[in-house]
């Protein structure tokens, strides 16, 4: 995952600079739709989904779902210009602020520890980056 999580974006900033940021983002979402529909239908043939819980709602996959799709979007047009350290920290602190968020509003779930574990997270990864 650390690997895609680097290569994804800029594989989708290059396909923006080819085909354009909607067609970019387009592909990536087609793409990810299909690996979702086939891992579903994996766990469902195999009768189970150990990562299923009720907890989670329609609405909160919804929110989750246009939240990603908009940073996606944003990412095709800045990832050219970016360097892949940032590529990187980015995302990865937009995605765990946003699950913060939705978890707050849908499931009224808060801890400081996450938002502390955050800022730990992301110091860390400047001040080693600044060290190099």
């Amino acid at each position: 995952m650390g690997v895609m999580f680097i290569v994804t974006p800029i594989a989708n900033g290059n396909n923006a600079m080819k085909i354009g940021n909607l067609g970019a983002s387009f592909y990536n979402y087609l793409m990810a739709t299909i690996t979702a529909l086939f891992i579903l239908l994996f766990f469902i043939i195999g009768k189970s989904m150990p990562f299923f819980q009720e907890d989670i709602t329609f609405t909160s996959g919804l929110i989750a779902g246009v939240l990603g799709c908009a940073v996606v979007f944003s990412l095709n047009h800045v990832a050219p210009k970016m360097k892949a350290f940032y590529l990187l920290l980015f995302p990865f602190t937009g995605q765990m602020v946003m699950g913060m968020f939705i978890d707050y509003f849908t499931l009224d779930i808060f801890d400081i520890k996450r938002i502390v574990g955050l800022l730990f997270i992301v110091v860390g990864l400047l001040l080693q980056h600044r060290n190099k």
